[in-house]
């Protein structure tokens, strides 16, 4: 019997001793020293969101020590705050053990944050964009005062001049501490300072180095829609391939439609709105098709049955393609389809034309394209 116990024993150490290691490995912690210049008992650590909840509290000795604990999964953002106003923004990986020495009065004014990399960067560039900032802001006040007077004319094109100039030099300290640190997801806070458009490959850059470090996080998955609708569906451009099966399992490319006006049509069983959509579509693909139209169909389906269902409930027929994984298709992320119904609208040679033409919005190019 005692054998047997020992067996239990050894059976339960075995199965709870990778999680307790586990959870050792997700935690971090945050000890704190204030310099208690302003009266507060308490600190908070909030989850980093438009409207944050509370996820840990501790309280402050009266010598300005603190410590907090918590467990998380991946790479995540945090407010420590001592008030509403009054907060230090923390860039977190699992098993990190940061301290954060400061101004209780001001927190984030000018903090020592020892033990998270990617927190201390943050308050680095922070300085630097804020020290541009403060500059721009003055001169904006300047100009406010100068407008109202009708002889500063000279004085006013100055100060916009200075303006200017500062703008595009905060603009290229971002895009220089981006593109040195592509790294650190840091730089999620600033970025955004860019136009996406002008800056497109430093976006690209962040978001490739990124979405392959930290793919689940919500803010990475963010930057990687937005860059990949600039990267990828802009008007001009050749649409991504698709490589997907059909309902009866054959590969069909969107290439092999070249020679073709092509409407890309991204749409589910499930969706309302592209079910109400539909008949229209089929009303100009029967109108358009002999000519040289074509739909070719992507559905954000799961089950099989209820796709292909809903293509014979509709009498939809035109090409219809499915990986079958919803929003985790590889054609939706490769077109960073985020809502449905989504669809393009390319030309013979593959190059996207239109974006999200439905309705009357869709007859009308037709009939610019076919002359009837």
């Amino acid at each position: 019997m005692k054998y047997r116990y020992g067996i239990i024993f050894l059976f339960v150490v075995k199965i709870l001793f990778p999680l307790c290691v586990s959870s050792q490995i997700n935690k971090f912690s945050i000890t704190g020293n204030l310099v208690m210049d302003s009266a507060y008992s308490d600190i908070f650590l909030e989850d980093y969101s438009s409207k944050p909840k509370i996820i840990a509290h501790a309280a402050i000795t009266s010598d300005g020590q603190f410590s907090i604990e918590h467990t998380i999964t991946g790479l995540d953002f945090f407010k420590l705050r001592l008030d509403a106003s009054n907060y230090l923004v923390l860039v977190v990986l699992p098993g990190e053990k940061i301290d954060v020495s400061s101004k209780a009065s001001s927190i984030a004014e000018d903090p020592l944050i020892t033990g998270s990399p990617n927190s201390t960067l943050l308050y680095e560039s922070f300085k630097e964009i804020g020290s541009y900032d403060r500059r721009i802001s003055k001169l904006y006040l300047k100009y406010q005062k100068l407008k109202h007077d009708s002889v500063a004319g000279d004085e006013i094109a100055s100060v916009e001049a200075k303006m200017t100039d500062l703008s595009k030099q905060k603009s290229d300290f971002i895009q220089g501490f981006v593109e040195t640190h592509p790294y650190s997801p840091s730089c999620l806070f600033f970025v955004n300072n860019l136009d996406i458009k002008q800056y497109l490959q430093t976006f690209i850059t962040l978001n490739d180095t990124l979405f392959s470090m930290y793919p689940e996080n919500k803010y990475v998955k963010e930057l990687n829609y937005a860059v990949g609708v600039e990267r990828f569906v802009q008007i001009g451009m050749v649409a991504p391939e698709i490589s997907l099966p059909d309902t009866s399992g054959n590969i069909i490319n969107l290439s092999s439609l070249r020679g073709k006006f092509v409407l890309v049509d991204f749409w589910a069983a499930w969706c309302g709105p592209c079910r109400r959509e539909n008949p229209k579509v089929m009303e100009l693909y029967n109108q358009y098709h002999k000519s040289g139209f074509e739909v070719y169909g992507v559905s954000l389906d799961t089950h099989r049955y209820r796709w292909v269902k809903a293509i014979k409930d509709d009498q939809l027929g035109w090409v219809h393609v499915s990986d079958l994984k919803k929003w985790n298709s590889e054609a939706a992320k490769a077109f960073a389809v985020r809502s449905i119904p989504f669809t393009l609208l390319l030309d013979k040679e593959g190059k996207i034309v239109a974006k999200n033409l439905r309705g009357s919005d869709l007859q009308c190019k037709l009939q610019e394209i076919f002359g009837f």
